[in-house]
């Protein structure tokens, strides 16, 4: 047989070695004055998910190897924490290294007011300390562990955010309507049967674990604005859309408990507050929402502004601006394409950095299982934003009664809170109710259960609902 011309194959072969090292196409721009540019991509970081920055700039980002995993995957067993630096200022990450490994089904990150590291894992939040400050972290600290028998990945913990009170919020998912047990770092315990996904909050030690929520499908992505507001993206309500912005008020109920159903559809189910006692959406988002970014943490330009959220919605291959307007003692928000990518483009969670542009990682495919690509995209302003910090929004009339309602915890503050049933409002009636379910106004309750206004009597059967009462 005459030799094969090998040397005539060269130029196709190296055609589609180049074709096959391009970088992935951006996604559209879709609001004027901003700029994308690749950070990292496949190999370098895969499959990535949560995203922090530190006050050095330094990227720090969950490369998630668990999710799913086919057999076969050549990756290693747990996740990890990868730190990506850009140490020659030419905008893409040439320094990687390890900074903490051995979780299962990490998701998220983010840094305490003081820069302490913290990750939520499906079954956990731990803080992740460089006691050195030699890049690695040296000390893992639980502060919120989840014991359940349930292992879906992305429906267990998963949210986190920060609040300016010292509270540090944690989401969770359905948890396929599983029974588990929270515990923070002091042994405080929460039980849970099944019901709405929950959140949480703890102090920053891990301790005083209390329930603040209920009624959501997977509150998967969080943020605070600067004040103690703290606002949620729920994560999916299967068939019953939209995902929601939701505005997180104590003893909220937003109207989603597992018991009946994961459609959705059942009529003691409700998704936009149609049922008494319920809380509505701020705004319906696009598909699978899973990263949320106060904008005032951000420096994106005037076209894009300090006010409201950045939020990426998986499902949609988008990220989305929501600006916020006042409705009563809460808001509603407008949803505002800011990027939209081809199906190619997952965009899962997003952290500002120091120079107030925008870190976002982008998991490069729509198979849920783990598959060895992944990108981190820089968005930043076109011309530097010289715009001063927007201070956090104070709060209005409405907001103001709302939070003092739902501090009231003296028996003679009943009369009070009883003028507060007939509320069309459903920010302040939820305020009130939630004041009302203290065991310290269940007499004066049972003894209003026949009040000729049928307001206070819906009021009061609601009241206590949440209070657990046993002769309601």
């Amino acid at each position: 047989m005459k030799p094969f011309p090998v040397r005539a194959l060269l130029p196709a072969l190296l055609s589609v070695t180049s074709f096959a090292a391009a970088p992935p196409a951006p996604p559209e721009i879709l609001t004027p004055g901003l700029e994308i540019s690749l950070f990292a991509a496949e190999p370098e970081i895969v499959t990535p998910v949560g995203v922090a920055v530190d006050g050095k700039g330094r990227v720090f980002v969950v490369e998630n190897h668990t999710h799913q995993v086919k057999d076969g995957y050549a990756g290693p067993k747990t996740d990890r924490v990868k730190i990506l630096e850009d140490t020659d200022g030419d905008g893409k990450a040439d320094k990687i290294s390890i900074f903490a490994e051995g979780w299962i089904s990490a998701l998220n990150l983010a840094f305490s007011p003081s820069g302490a590291l913290h990750l939520v894992h499906r079954n956990g939040v731990v803080r992740l300390d460089d006691t050195d400050g030699d890049g690695v972290c040296e000390k893992q600290t639980t502060l919120l562990a989840l014991d359940t028998a349930a292992t879906y990945p992305h429906n267990g913990l998963s949210g986190i955010a920060f609040a300016s009170d010292g509270w540090v919020y944690i989401g969770s998912g359905e948890n396929f309507g599983a029974p588990y047990t929270a515990k923070g770092a002091d042994g405080t315990s929460i039980s849970y049967t099944p019901g709405g996904a929950n959140v949480f909050r703890i102090r920053q030690d891990g301790s005083a674990l209390e329930r603040v929520a209920t009624g959501m499908w997977n509150a998967f992505a969080m943020a605070a604005d600067g004040t103690d507001r703290v606002f949620v993206a729920d994560n999916d309500p299967d068939s019953r859309p939209p995902c929601r912005l939701l505005h997180l008020t104590p003893g909220a109920d937003f109207g989603y408990h597992f018991q009946y159903g994961r459609s959705g559809l059942h009529p003691f189910v409700c998704w936009n507050g149609e049922l008494p006692g319920t809380l509505p959406m701020a705004a319906g988002t696009g598909e699978a929402p899973t990263g949320m970014l106060d904008l005032r943490l951000a420096r994106l330009g005037p076209a894009v502004g300090a006010d409201g959220f950045l939020l990426t919605e998986w499902g949609d291959s988008a990220v989305s601006r929501f600006r916020l307007d006042p409705r009563g003692a809460s808001f509603t928000a407008v949803r505002e394409p800011v990027l939209r990518g081809d199906a190619g483009f997952r965009p899962a969670c997003l952290a500002a950095a120091p120079d107030g542009s925008v870190y976002l990682t982008d998991w490069a495919d729509r198979e849920y299982a783990v598959h060895g690509k992944g990108r981190i995209w820089r968005l930043k302003a076109a011309e530097p934003d010289k715009t001063p910090p927007a201070p956090p929004r104070p709060p209005n009339a409405a907001e103001t009664r709302m939070l003092r309602l739902g501090a009231l915890a003296a028996a003679a503050d009943y009369p009070e809170l009883r003028e507060a049933l007939p509320e069309t409002d459903p920010f302040l009636l939820n305020a009130a109710l939630h004041a009302l379910s203290r065991p310290v106004f269940r007499p004066a309750l049972i003894a209003d259960a026949a009040n000729p206004n049928a307001a206070v009597r819906l009021g009061v059967l609601l009241a206590l609902r949440r209070g657990a009462a046993p002769d309601a």
